[in-house]
């Protein structure tokens, strides 16, 4: 299977060839050009556990904009290290952990440095790592999903409202991570996986995440916490409510119309689309066909059907649950092996793709000169053969991807083409397209609805069955609504009769 190579074993020469293909590679080294003395001083690092050890310094009366402008110039650091180390063969593995062991400590010290300038305690006060951040597996420039969560009865606010107290908190510890400021930003967050995040405060309380769990968590959110982990703030609190989790993710008795939800999360983004489509360049290697998130979610899919009766299967990493799901003879260890392999080399790529502008994309360039200096940021001189590369990969995975539940796929086989989408918390980009192409006029308020739908407002969801029913019969009923004419008006009057 095709795989990119290395600009040079050297890591300084590496990353100068590729500051040259990369603007914000370049502008790092303009802003740090003795990156040959980092090498020479620790050769297999450069700076990268320097940047770590500063990220993590806790120096007494520090203000936060000290501790922001620190943080700053430790993320410089650590993206040149990490970059330079990535360039010249270093394993996706390798770096994926150090950038999500960088985040763990930017965290830590944001949260640290706003409770401490308040003169509070984090006593009862957590923050959970979620998605690549929570399994270690964070990209070149990559937000960082996390939950925030209080315990009313530990964490002390004084004379002063114990909820708004910690929503400040947390609030001003993202702030330090994500403002621009003129040395940059550390990361971009994003809380909204906590629970209802449309209804609840950037914190939650233990008490009412445990109510929402128990009564309305639905199979995608299950999926989003098998990567759960504390990572900053009162550890201890924050592993015994993930003990109190555990029931909720891994359930050890599925019925019918719960496995039948999770493998509808599955088919929700088997997006049927022409050769000409799946081969034109361009492609989305995270959310297109035969990327990354359908990697994850062969795993993840499966891991949450089966984990509940074995516990070998509740790995937190993809490549671990594939291997896992291999020893437990779910798969083939060959389906292991080549997805595993798949999903390293889109992981490299999509950090190239970053490595570009510093910025949250996974798109390939359209044209032909951004995508040549994306593949000579690979190691591939040649267009025509990066452009085959990533195709046969793509293609080895959406094989893989659309085999799972196949019989089941092909007994509900429905005629439409394209995302339909509802799990998560942002619209879904090609769930748009689809709905558009149908004829609704606003893609949005459908979603909106969708998902309020599957959060147990209405009476008709608050059921897990009744969640499991309406994931099956919403592609059928959304066709039915577009065979009108009017599809957005149809939508509009079901809505008013179902809720």
């Amino acid at each position: 299977m095709w795989t990119i190579s290395p600009l040079s074993t050297d890591p300084v020469e590496a990353f100068t060839i590729g500051a040259s293909h990369a603007p914000y590679l370049a502008r790092l080294m303009r802003l740090a050009p003795d990156l040959a003395d980092w090498f020479a001083q620790a050769p297999d690092t450069g700076r990268l556990e320097d940047s770590l050890m500063l990220a993590a310094e806790r120096p007494e009366d520090e203000s936060l904009d000290q501790l922001m402008s620190r943080l700053r110039r430790a993320k410089r650091d650590c993206h040149m290290s990490v970059a330079a180390l990535d360039l010249s063969g270093t394993s996706v593995e390798t770096v994926c952990d150090a950038l999500s062991r960088f985040a763990d400590a930017s965290v830590k010290a944001a949260l640290a440095g706003v409770l401490a300038e308040r003169g509070l305690s984090d006593h009862g006060l957590f923050l959970m790592a979620l998605g690549k951040m929570g399994a270690f597996e964070l990209n070149y420039s990559s937000d960082i999903d996390m939950a925030a969560f209080y315990d009313p009865d530990l964490f002390e606010a004084g004379d002063r409202d114990i909820g708004e107290t910690a929503m400040k908190v947390i609030r001003d510890a993202m702030r330090v991570l994500e403002q621009q400021t003129g040395d940059g930003y550390v990361f971009r967050t994003d809380l909204r996986l906590r629970p209802d995040p449309s209804s609840t405060p950037l914190a939650v309380s233990t008490a009412r995440a445990e109510i929402y769990y128990e009564s309305v968590g639905q199979n995608w959110e299950r999926m989003v916490w098998i990567k759960g982990r504390p990572v900053a703030g009162d550890l201890e609190r924050a592993n015994r409510f993930l003990i109190m989790l555990a029931p909720f993710i891994w359930r050890r008795h599925l019925d019918y119309w719960a496995i039948g939800d999770v493998q509808a999360i599955k088919r929700m983004i088997d997006v049927r689309i022409g050769e000409a489509e799946f081969s034109a360049p361009g492609c989305d290697v995270k959310l297109g066909p035969g990327g990354i998130r359908e990697v994850e979610f062969f795993a993840q899919t499966q891991q949450i059907i089966l984990g509940g009766r074995n516990a070998e299967l509740r790995k937190t990493g993809t490549c671990a649950a594939l291997e896992g799901l291999a020893d437990v003879g779910a798969i083939s260890a060959v389906t292991a092996s080549e997805l595993k392999k798949a999903y390293f080399t889109l992981r490299a790529v999509e950090h190239r793709i970053q490595m570009m502008e510093d910025e949250q994309t996974h798109t390939v360039p359209t044209d032909e000169a951004g995508r040549a200096r994306l593949a000579a940021l690979c190691g591939v001189a040649d267009l025509d053969t990066f452009d085959r590369g990533l195709l046969e990969v793509r293609r080895c995975i959406n094989e893989h991807y659309r085999g799972l539940f196949a019989d089941e796929d092909r007994r509900i086989a429905s005629a439409r083409s394209g995302n339909l989408v509802f799990t998560g918390v942002d619209a879904d980009p090609g769930t748009v397209q689809t709905l558009e192409r149908m004829g609704f006029t606003d893609p949005k308020v459908v979603i909106d609805t969708v998902r309020t739908w599957h959060r147990g407002k209405i009476q008709a969801t608050r059921t897990e069955r009744g969640r499991g029913q309406l994931t099956a019969l919403l592609p059928d009923l959304l066709e039915a609504m577009s065979d009108t004419g009017e599809p957005m008006h149809a939508f509009l009057r079901f809505a008013r009769f179902f809720e």
